[in-house]
């Protein structure tokens, strides 16, 4: 047997932590790079929640590119 072992993969770019928007303003993009791990395929699922917390929060429907 042959083990490879491989780095994990890394954000390299994180999205902004929050913004504030008036009506009829247009949003700036949330994008997160992401790079490292094995080949490069990444899985996204973006979460909303209402505290300041990358933990917890619900999955947003559709949400999965990295943009």
């Amino acid at each position: 047997y042959q083990v490879t072992v491989v780095a994990d993969p890394v954000i390299d770019t994180q999205p902004i932590a929050s913004q504030e928007l008036c009506q009829n303003v247009t949003p700036t993009i949330l994008e997160v790079t992401t790079s490292g791990g094995v080949g490069t395929d990444y899985l996204y699922q973006w979460y909303a929640t209402n505290t300041n917390s990358n933990t917890g929060g619900t999955p947003i429907s559709g949400a999965t590119n990295a943009t």
